[in-house]
């Protein structure tokens, strides 16, 4: 567990994310995949009324400042009675430390709330932290998407001839 945060369970803030941090979550969003997405590219997601958009960071404590910038986030974006994440990211220095969990948890509870029946995501399929987590909320795969996802080398090199990774198609049942 990092020193950052000894004592996650108390210290995780979860709050809904706004335009003027769009910004800081495309830095998160940069140090998750090898593509980020902007600022601008984010903004444009959560100005859809149909998207969710939460971040966290850790509060003040007695010994220690709140966190200014968000350490992870989750967009999602909610179709009648399904929904789809769009995208989950958490800053290097804040991995492994439940962030992702209490995230997909917070929007599980909200599309549930909104009567969303089923929650379906796109996995790397070597992203074996990630799928275990979706694993243990109750994803099960149910489809694949073949050369979806480019490796750094790919685009590093923008090499189309790449090799590329396979997605898993995930799905949740909520309701």
């Amino acid at each position: 567990m990092s020193s950052i945060w000894p004592f996650l369970s108390k210290d995780i803030v979860i709050e809904d994310a706004t335009v003027d941090w769009c910004a800081a979550l495309a830095d998160v969003h940069r140090s998750s995949f090898p593509r980020g997405w902007t600022a601008d590219e984010i903004v444009r997601l959560m100005q859809d009324d149909q998207v969710l958009c939460f971040m966290c960071r850790r509060p003040a404590t007695l010994f220690r400042p709140a966190s200014k910038e968000p350490k992870a986030f989750v967009l999602a974006r909610n179709a009648s009675d399904e929904a789809e994440i769009l995208t989950i990211g958490v800053a290097p220095d804040a991995r492994e430390l439940g962030l992702g969990r209490a995230l997909m948890q917070r929007v599980m509870d909200e599309l549930y709330t909104l009567r969303v029946d089923n929650l379906f995501l796109e996995v790397d399929e070597g992203n074996d932290p990630a799928i275990t987590l979706y694993r243990k909320l109750g994803f099960k795969q149910v489809g694949e998407r073949k050369s979806y996802y480019k490796t750094q080398q790919s685009e590093r090199t923008n090499d189309n001839s790449a090799p590329s990774a396979r997605a898993l198609v995930m799905k949740c049942e909520i309701r």
